[in-house]
């Protein structure tokens, strides 16, 4: 057993700890708005993209199309959750279209099928952390600051702000790092997934107080 035996079981440990924050947001589902209702639907897709990546490991089948998935979940359930938080109801809708079309461009006339679409797939976790701070702004700008500690959807943002911010350079580089070097894959891989867990434990906060805390109404 070497180091990277063990950065891969810290990764799946680490990738795994998304199941505390959907077991909780599904507990509390009726008592959801329309943007924590999308979170859980964020989350679900992340396990269920880390389950069809085990079976391909299992199968030993190449599995680039996976990041393909991953784009598009993550581009559509991000949407889900801001679309009534930022800009016009479309907007966050109509970006994500932009970027599902840009992947196909990437794909079809860039990379390849055969590898990572890197710069899309970049653009889908940046967008989360842009919006998480838009959201953040308006918060901390308005008479809410005065109730941030029983606002819950403070703990949304701040989820999609470190899931974002911390996810993105690992998945712009990670086409670059899977055949440059072992190591800093497995660094950032590892450092990816530690946040990951730091933002699942927001959403977990969120999902947590959900019955005794109203969400703010600027936020909702």
């Amino acid at each position: 057993m070497n180091i990277y035996f063990w950065a891969e079981h810290l990764y799946g440990f680490l990738s795994f700890t998304v199941l505390i924050p959907i077991g909780l947001g599904l507990n509390q589902w009726r008592f959801l708005n329309h943007s924590e209702r999308w979170v859980v639907i964020f989350l679900i897709a992340l396990l269920l993209h880390e389950l069809l990546a085990i079976l391909c490991i299992e199968l030993h089948t190449r599995n680039h199309f996976l990041y393909y998935f991953e784009t598009v979940a993550v581009l559509v359930s991000v949407a889900g959750v801001y679309s009534v938080l930022v800009g016009p109801r479309k907007l966050p809708w109509q970006i994500a279209v932009v970027v599902s079309v840009l992947m196909v461009l990437e794909v079809v006339f860039w990379v390849g099928f055969n590898h990572i679409n890197s710069i899309t797939l970049t653009l889908s976790r940046i967008l989360p952390a842009v919006y998480a701070v838009i959201c953040l702004n308006r918060l901390f700008t308005s008479k809410a600051i005065y109730t941030l500690g029983p606002d819950r959807m403070l703990y949304v943002h701040l989820g999609f702000f470190v899931f974002g911010a911390f996810t993105a350079i690992n998945t712009y580089f990670k086409s670059y790092f899977i055949e440059t070097s072992l190591d800093m894959y497995y660094l950032f891989n590892t450092i990816s997934a530690m946040m990951s867990a730091v933002a699942f434990g927001f959403f977990s906060i969120g999902f947590f107080r959900v019955r005794w805390v109203p969400t703010g109404s600027s936020l909702s």
